[in-house]
């Protein structure tokens, strides 16, 4: 990985570690839709765990002698209604509809979304049922004696009453559409997940592309000039806090899981 300029990483450090709450925005929250909440607990645990069976299933048949280790099965489960962590881009990739007089997932064709307020929805719906017996899923899954349906059966509708309790509908009072979220939306996630987990480095922020937009009526537009790496027509100031946290971040991380590398790199 080939680190970026001086300017950019101590940016970047001075962003993660030194800079204030009171001189960036208010972190945006998104919370869940307590009116499809109850609406989609039996989908969202339905699709869920077929999500799980089908990872599980694959690195058994990709592992040496077809086994799978218990730790590995309830560490994915574990992590299964995270939508920001790989194990729940499940949830990204699912719209809450009304179709026909009735609450709908409905998937979007492999694309992932921002996580706002119905994914939030989604994230809480799964927490409700499947992490409730969780390592339950995650035994049934290492031992790989049911089938799928036999699996969908015991999570949502035996040990958990997520497809037993019914509540009328009344109709939606809140749609949001569905906002795909760019590749480098999702890898500047993975960064900041790792970078928590590091040593000296508590409490980390995330901010989206929309956190960011946030500061730009304020601190108004930049010159590209003043940046090399930044595309002509990127002008905004979110744009280029956006690339110096970027290739910061990326820098940083190279630090700590590939130290070696990283300093080959920076000697030349």
């Amino acid at each position: 990985m080939k680190p970026v300029g001086g300017c950019g990483c101590v940016l970047a450090l001075l962003l993660l570690l030194k800079i204030s709450e009171s001189q960036l925005p208010p972190k945006r929250t998104y919370h869940s839709i307590r009116d499809d909440l109850v609406h989609v607990r039996c989908e969202t645990c339905q699709k869920g765990v077929r999500a799980a069976y089908s990872h599980v299933s694959g690195l058994r048949e990709d592992s040496k002698n077809k086994k799978l280790s218990e730790d590995t099965a309830l560490d994915h489960v574990e992590k299964l209604c995270d939508p920001r962590k790989e194990e729940g881009y499940w949830i990204r990739g699912l719209d809450i509809q009304e179709v026909g007089g009735q609450v709908k997932l409905v998937e979007q064709d492999g694309k992932k979304g921002s996580c706002r307020r119905e994914c939030e929805t989604l994230a809480q719906a799964c927490e409700e049922t499947i992490s409730e017996v969780d390592t339950d899923l995650a035994e049934s899954l290492y031992r790989g004696k049911l089938t799928l349906s036999q699996t969908l059966n015991k999570v949502c509708y035996d040990l958990t009453d997520a497809c037993t309790r019914k509540t009328p509908f009344k109709g939606r009072q809140f749609d949001e559409v569905f906002e795909e979220a760019s590749d480098k939306d999702l890898e500047m996630e993975r960064l900041m997940s790792k970078m928590r987990g590091m040593p000296g480095m508590p409490g980390m922020e995330m901010y989206s592309r929309d956190d960011l937009k946030q500061m730009t009526e304020e601190l108004g537009d930049v010159d590209e000039s003043e940046d090399g790496d930044l595309p002509k027509e990127t002008k905004t100031w979110y744009d280029v806090f956006w690339q110096k946290l970027h290739n910061g971040l990326s820098w940083v991380a190279s630090l700590f899981y590939n130290p070696l590398s990283a300093k080959a790199d920076d000697e030349l």
